[in-house]
C-alpha cells in the first residue's frame, strides 16, 4: 500500500511539472515586426517579488518564520499558564511545567534573536558596501 501511495505521489508531481512546462508562455515579441536584438520581448518576472539579494532573501525567510512563530509562542505561553493552574501545587508537576516554561522562553529568545542578528548583520554588510 505504501508503494502505491509513493508511486501515485511521484506521478502527480511529474504531471504537475509537465503541465507547468507545457503551459508556460514563451517570450514572444510585443511587436510582431521586431525580429530580435532583445528589444520588444517579454522580460522574466522575479517570482520572489522585491527580493533582489541574498540579504533580502534571508530577511524574507525570517519574516515568514516569525509570522508563524509568534502565534505559536503566544499559544505556548497560554498552555503553560493552563498547566500551572492544573498542577495544583504538586511538586513534580510544577517542576515539569517550570521546565517547559524555560524551554519556551529559550525558544522565544532564539526566534527574536534570529531577527535581531539578521538585522545587525544586514546593517553591517550594507555599511561595508
Amino acid at each position: 500500500m505504501n508503494k502505491i501511495v509513493t508511486t501515485s505521489l511521484y506521478a502527480l508531481i511529474g504531471t504537475i511539472v509537465s503541465l507547468r512546462t507545457v503551459l508556460a508562455q514563451p517570450a514572444v515579441p510585443n511587436n510582431p515586426t521586431d525580429q530580435g536584438g532583445g528589444q520588444g520581448y517579454t522580460e522574466l518576472q522575479n517570482p520572489l517579488g522585491n527580493v533582489r539579494s541574498i540579504n533580502d532573501f534571508i530577511a524574507a525567510i525570517i519574516d515568514i518564520v516569525l509570522l508563524v512563530a509568534y502565534p505559536v509562542l503566544v499559544l505556548a505561553f497560554i498552555w503553560i499558564g493552563f498547566q500551572f493552574v492544573m498542577a495544583q501545587g504538586k511538586a513534580e508537576k510544577l517542576t515539569k511545567v517550570k521546565t517547559n516554561l524555560w524551554y519556551t522562553l529559550l525558544g522565544a529568545l532564539v526566534i527574536i534573536g534570529a531577527k535581531a542578528i539578521s538585522l545587525a548583520l544586514n546593517g553591517t554588510i550594507q555599511g561595508l558596501l
